[in-house]
């Protein structure tokens, strides 16, 4: 079966419902490829149905105009050269009025407009392209979804390792978090307070964890429902530190935060000169290493 570009982008949108399994609303569903995609980032259960979700682009064979405007320089013709396979002097011939019209599928139009256009030269699609697939400019999904699957595999990966190390360490963790937990409506309030969306990665933590830690402690909601994550950050705002940063962690002389633009895990102070300082990948990588340090504080 073959969907619409405004069907196609919405199948493929995450949802998350309740786990027949463990009952925890953490049965993530994506469609991926032309499978659909389910994980429980709570209890581990996952399962995979192949075939039936085409995607009318990639099976799209006709072919379309990519319009190149020549480029001034020469050392981008060289490069317009390599992406398209030909030679530069046959190329440079080609260029009428200052442009050469090519003809690919709708995948390649997408590839070739951006590798041409990382290389700083002007380049259009085909009007037909944006008639026929409105959300095809920009569209992840346009492009190609084995990257997407990695991503979305290691994150639960990452996810499953930190339910198996709190709970293989009970002992350590069963009290260090609080039991409130944020609601969609807290979340939602907390983004039209802040002004940003907060990344998918803490919006995990605060639904599913909630608030503290052990040798660390991650702001969430407290047992009196203020949403402390985001009383810090304001707070850190009125210091000085730039509005993209979130902040999840208060260290005393520097915050840690997530910037909201990259979803990096970043060091603010202050105090420091230096300014933001990178500090993880991701806030799951950061969550990971702070557990792993405060079990090997606690052995000690």
């Amino acid at each position: 079966m073959e969907y619409t570009c405004d069907e196609c982008f919405q199948i493929r949108q995450k949802s998350i419902a309740i786990c027949p399994r463990c009952g925890k609303k953490a049965l993530e569903s994506r469609v991926i490829g032309c499978s659909s995609l389910v994980k429980c980032t709570n209890c581990g259960m996952q399962a995979v149905s192949a075939g039936g979700f085409f995607e009318s682009c990639h099976e799209d064979a006709h072919m379309y105009l990519l319009r190149v405007y020549e480029p001034g320089d020469k050392s981008c013709l060289v490069k317009l050269a390599k992406i398209l396979n030909r030679n530069v002097l046959e190329l440079k011939k080609q260029f009428i009025d200052g442009r050469i019209d090519l003809q690919y599928t709708v995948m390649e139009c997408l590839e070739k407009k951006g590798m041409i256009i990382d290389v700083g030269i002007k380049c259009e699609l085909d009007d037909e392209i944006e008639k026929a697939y409105p959300r095809i400019t920009g569209c992840p999904y346009a492009k190609g979804m084995y990257e997407e699957w990695l991503e979305f595999d290691e994150r639960f990966d990452k996810v499953s390792e930190i339910y198996e190390l709190l709970h293989e360490h009970s002992n350590i963790f069963e009290k260090a978090f609080l039991e409130r937990k944020a609601s969609y409506e807290e979340i939602e309030c907390a983004e039209q307070t802040l002004g940003f969306t907060i990344p998918e990665s803490y919006k995990w933590y605060l639904t599913e964890i909630g608030h503290g830690g052990y040798f660390f402690e991650f702001m969430g909601v407290g047992l009196n429902g203020r949403l402390i994550f985001v009383d810090e950050t304001v707070v850190q705002r009125n210091n000085g530190m730039p509005n993209n940063l979130l902040v999840i962690q208060n260290c005393d002389e520097y915050v840690d935060c997530i910037d909201v633009n990259t979803g990096l895990v970043v060091t603010w102070s202050m105090y420091d000169a230096d300014g933001v300082i990178s500090r993880n990948i991701d806030f799951y990588e950061y969550f990971l290493e702070e557990i792993k340090n405060a079990i090997d504080n606690y052995d000690e």
